[in-house]
């Protein structure tokens, strides 16, 4: 089922070999998800010694087994493309899910769809 013509990434870190410090070195695979909604709904800025913008969005996606197994201290990659991909030096269009992910069901418990809903401060 199409819930619109957005694709995300949802990110999984994998530990590596260890580096010479003998601390696994994380690498980030990007699993895409295609057929989704990822909207703003709301922002707030909080203005002090630092300026910082708070976003938050809200992702409308098939039940797929990436959408369902993802975790609240994950995270989303979005950046309008058809390939969204994770990139070491811009956090832009990463999403911190917050709060992790809310299947909804049918009459006959089957689920049809998830909303996860992530933020973003700049």
């Amino acid at each position: 089922m199409n819930y619109g013509a957005q694709t995300v990434g949802f990110v999984s870190v994998v530990d590596g070999a260890p580096d010479r410090n003998n601390m696994p070195t994380q690498t980030h695979a990007v699993d895409l998800v295609a057929g989704v909604r990822f909207r703003p709904l709301r922002a707030n800025e909080k203005v002090g010694l630092a300026d910082i913008a708070t976003e938050v969005w809200k992702l409308t996606a098939p039940p797929t087994s990436v959408v369902l197994s993802a975790k609240a201290s994950g995270q989303i990659v979005y950046d309008g493309s058809a390939s969204p991909e994770w990139d070491d030096d811009d956090s832009s269009n990463r999403f911190q899910i917050v709060g992790g992910v809310q299947p909804f069901t049918d009459m006959s418990d089957q689920v049809v769809k998830v909303t996860v809903l992530c933020q973003r401060q700049t």
